[in-house]
């Protein structure tokens, strides 16, 4: 349809975050908790294309600079040091419990002697 010299598109799909549409919520979620666009697509059902759509459109809106996933990475994110805060010291434990047995090896048998 033109319009004033412009064109106007009819979009099937509004982008909400305000939990009316579940999806796009969830899609953000995961990506402020680090996950790939594959993984997100994979878990949503949504094609990449879609999942990077619903993100950079919550980015924007939030005024978020290095992207939910480089926050993550980084550790700036505010929900990064909360699970920092509560997980360290699992995976200390798990750590200090699992990888020493990993590395003791084994006593060598001698050969035996011939005579």
């Amino acid at each position: 349809m033109k319009t004033n010299g412009t064109l106007k598109y009819k979009s099937k799909h509004k982008i909400l975050f305000d939990g009316r549409i579940a999806l796009d919520v969830t899609v953000v979620s995961m990506a402020m908790m680090g996950m790939t666009t594959k993984a997100i697509a994979k878990a949503t059902g949504l094609t990449p294309s879609q999942v990077s759509y619903r993100i950079i459109k919550a980015q924007k809106a939030e005024g978020v600079d290095d992207g939910y996933r480089g926050a993550w990475r980084s550790g700036s994110s505010p929900y990064c040091q909360q699970v920092k805060r509560i997980m360290l010291p699992k995976f200390s434990a798990h750590v200090r419990t699992t990888l020493p047995k990993m590395f003791i090896t084994p006593p060598v048998e001698a050969s035996p002697v011939r005579t």
